[in-house]
C-alpha cells in the first residue's frame, strides 16, 4: 500500500523549502514531505556560481502598485500579511549565513553553505526531503486524497498538495493544468539584452556602474546598476525595465532601443563645464591622458572614439561640437538590441497560473480543493530591489501555513 502523508510539497527551491518549513511549523503533528527532481535542494543556487550571490533587498517600506507589474489586485492579501522585514528577521532567527549591507541588500557569501543551512533548518522541523525524485503523475482519489506516482513506480498518498516548481516551463506546470489550473505562457522577466552591434563592447570592454536607462517608446526611465560586456547589457536597471515590458519586448523579437545615461549623477551642463575647464587647464595634454567621470582608461578612450575624438588630441584643440558630441555619448547614448538571454545573477519568470485562480490569503487554488501554490509558478511579479523576493516569500509562508491549517 502507498504510504499516506498528510501534506506533500513539489519543488525544493527557495519557495518550496520555506513553504515546507511553515507547513510543519504550523502543525507539527502532521507528516510533511518535500519532493525534488534534482539531486539536491536549491540546485539553481548551488550550480549558478561559487562567489557571493545577491538574494534581493529588504522590503522595509509600504508596497506600491508600480512595484508589482503582474498579479494585482489579487496579490494584495499576500503583501498585507507579510512585512518585508519579516524575511530578514526570519533569516537571522535561524542563524542562516545571510549578510545585509547598509543599503538593505541581502547576499550570501557562499551559496552552497546557505543552501545546506536552509535545508538543515527545514529538516529540523521534521520535514522529510526526497531528492532525485522524478514525479510521473498525480491523480485525485474518490476520498479527495491525491495519489502521487514516481517514474520508477513508487506511490504515495497525501491529503494536501502544494506545487512550488518555479516559473520556468516544467513538469509542475503540467501537473497544475491537470488539476484544473489555467496559465499564462511563461517567459523570462529579468533579461540580458544582446547588443545588435559588438562595437561598443569592443571599445569599452566590461563596464559596470550605476546608469540611468530610458525606454524611448514609453518614456519610462530607471536608475540602477548595469553591466555591459560582449554578452550584452544586464543588471538590476535592465531587469527593472524588462520586468515591466517583457511581453512587449518579446513580441518585438527583443529588437528594441534604449538610451543610457552613463553619468546620472551629473547634468549635461555640469559635464560640459568640466570639459570646458579641462580645455583651459589641460592645454597641451592629450585628452586621453587622464580618464574622467569615474571611467577606466579603456572606457574613457572608448567614449572618445565613439565621439570621433583622437585620445592624443590636446585639450586646447578640441572644438565645441566635439565636446558636445562627447557629452551626448555620455548622457544620452542610444543602444540597439537584437535578442535576449538570461542574466548572470537573479533569474525571474513572468507568467504561470492566473493570479485570480488563487486565494492569496492562503495560497489555495480556487479551482481544485486541497491544492496550493507558492513562488514563481504563479503569474505574479515584483520589480528588482526586494519587491519580487518579498512576494515569493510571502506566497510560500501563506501557502505553507494555509495547507497546514486546512482540514
Amino acid at each position: 500500500m502507498p504510504e499516506c502523508r498528510n501534506k506533500v510539497i513539489i519543488g525544493a527551491g527557495l519557495s518550496g523549502l520555506v513553504a515546507a518549513y511553515w507547513c510543519k511549523e504550523q502543525d507539527p503533528s502532521q507528516s510533511v514531505c518535500l519532493y525534488e527532481k534534482q539531486p539536491e535542494t536549491l540546485s539553481w543556487m548551488r550550480r549558478a556560481r561559487l562567489g557571493p550571490t545577491c538574494l534581493g533587498q529588504v522590503w522595509d517600506q509600504p508596497w506600491r502598485e508600480e512595484d508589482f507589474p503582474r498579479g494585482l489586485p489579487w496579490i494584495r492579501a499576500a503583501l498585507d500579511k507579510w512585512a518585508g522585514t519579516s524575511l530578514r528577521d526570519w533569516f537571522q532567527s535561524h542563524s542562516l549565513p545571510v549578510q545585509t549591507t547598509g543599503t538593505g541588500t541581502l547576499f550570501v557569501e557562499k551559496p552552497n553553505a546557505f543552501a545546506e543551512s536552509l535545508q538543515q533548518v527545514v529538516k529540523e522541523t521534521g520535514v522529510k526531503i526526497k531528492t532525485g525524485y522524478s514525479l510521473e503523475s498525480i491523480s485525485r482519489q474518490p476520498d479527495g486524497t491525491f495519489r502521487i506516482w514516481s517514474r520508477d513506480g513508487q506511490a504515495d498518498v497525501c491529503q494536501g498538495l502544494l506545487i512550488a516548481t518555479g516559473g520556468e516551463r516544467n513538469h509542475g506546470m503540467a501537473l497544475a493544468r491537470e488539476l484544473g489550473a489555467t496559465e499564462n505562457p511563461c517567459l523570462p522577466a529579468y533579461l540580458r539584452l544582446r547588443l545588435a552591434s559588438s562595437r561598443l563592447a569592443d571599445s569599452l570592454g566590461v563596464i559596470e556602474r550605476e546608469v540611468r536607462v530610458r525606454c524611448p517608446r514609453t518614456g519610462t526611465a530607471v536608475t540602477g546598476m548595469a553591466q555591459l560586456s560582449a554578452r550584452g547589457l544586464e543588471g538590476p536597471a535592465i531587469s527593472d525595465l524588462s520586468s515591466r515590458f517583457c511581453e512587449d519586448w518579446k513580441q518585438r523579437g527583443y529588437r528594441i532601443k534604449l538610451e543610457l545615461d552613463w553619468i546620472p549623477s551629473q547634468s549635461p551642463s555640469s559635464i560640459r563645464s568640466e570639459l570646458d575647464s579641462r580645455c583651459l587647464t589641460g592645454r597641451r595634454k592629450g585628452i586621453g591622458e587622464t580618464a574622467l567621470f569615474g571611467l577606466s582608461e579603456r572606457q574613457w578612450h572608448g567614449f572618445l572614439q565613439l565621439a570621433r575624438i583622437d585620445p592624443e588630441t590636446p585639450w586646447l584643440r578640441l572644438k565645441g561640437r566635439q565636446l558636445q558630441t562627447l557629452v551626448q555619448r555620455l548622457k544620452s547614448h542610444s543602444l540597439s538590441f537584437s535578442g535576449m538571454g538570461l542574466p548572470s545573477h537573479e533569474r525571474v519568470w513572468a507568467g504561470g497560473i492566473l493570479a485570480e485562480e488563487i486565494d492569496w490569503g492562503t495560497g489555495a487554488s480556487r479551482s481544485a480543493d486541497r491544492v496550493y501554490y507558492a513562488g514563481e509558478i504563479m503569474d505574479a511579479l515584483g520589480r528588482p530591489g526586494g519587491a519580487h523576493l518579498n512576494l515569493m516569500f510571502a506566497s510560500a509562508y501563506l501557502a505553507g501555513s494555509g495547507m497546514a491549517l486546512s482540514s
